[in-house]
């Protein structure tokens, strides 16, 4: 026999009748005086008896009252209820019986934090998607930006030392572009205007996600396209 522990509908615990507690019915007494034969009455030859203080002798028990009682505040519930409350899926409705569970619906805080996470992801994604650069598209990927900066350094000394400076190289799309020195350089600018770029685009959507105040609202902030 499995009894519930509820809360606002949920379950908070079960107890199992002679596993966690032990439940027996309780006895039934009646009062009896006993009479005990103390000796021989040496005149008559009869016994001398004594009647000792009542005492309470148990005939029989009360087939609906227990002890301990029902541990307080638990209530009693079917094999199949308790199956049906540990899958998680279920809480108690208002008739006691097990009823499906409503579907989360988040706050509008928990909108928020979900809906910024996004347009981050977003930001990053794009952040190293690639850079338009001379009419075709730089690689931002992380190891792409590391081979970039190594260029610009090399580019940056040969324009200090005034020596000439070329290089070719590959983009996004597997085409050599041949650069000098400060056509390497601009990479680094590029790289630079279009992820400020991306940064203010995401701070500006930051202030709307922070301005709203319904889901409805929410859902209609979008990275633009």
């Amino acid at each position: 026999m499995y009894y519930a522990k509820f809360k606002n509908g949920e379950r908070e615990t079960s107890i199992v009748e002679d596993v966690h507690f032990l439940r027996v019915k309780n006895p039934i007494y009646n009062t009896e005086e006993i009479m005990t034969v103390i000796g021989t009455d040496p005149e008559t030859g009869e016994d001398i008896t004594q009647t000792a203080a009542p005492v309470s002798v148990v005939i029989g028990y009360d087939p609906d009252t227990f002890e301990p009682p029902i541990p307080e505040d638990f209530v009693q519930i079917t094999d199949e209820e308790q199956a049906l409350y540990c899958t998680g899926e279920y809480i108690r409705g208002e008739d006691g019986k097990p009823v499906k569970r409503p579907a989360y619906v988040p706050t509008v805080e928990e909108l928020k934090e979900r809906k910024w996470g996004e347009i981050k992801e977003k930001r990053d994604r794009l952040e190293q998607s690639g850079v338009p650069y001379l009419g075709k598209v730089l690689d931002s990927d992380t190891v792409s930006v590391q081979r970039i900066a190594i260029a610009v350094q090399a580019a940056q000394a040969a324009i200090a030392a005034e020596q000439p400076f070329t290089l070719e190289w590959t983009m996004q799309d597997n085409t050599a572009v041949e650069m000098d020195a400060v056509q390497v350089v601009g990479m680094s600018v590029a790289l630079a205007h279009y992820s400020d770029s991306l940064h203010q685009t995401a701070r500006g959507i930051r202030e709307q996600i922070e301005a709203a105040t319904t889901a409805e609202e929410l859902a209609n902030v979008k990275w633009p396209e």
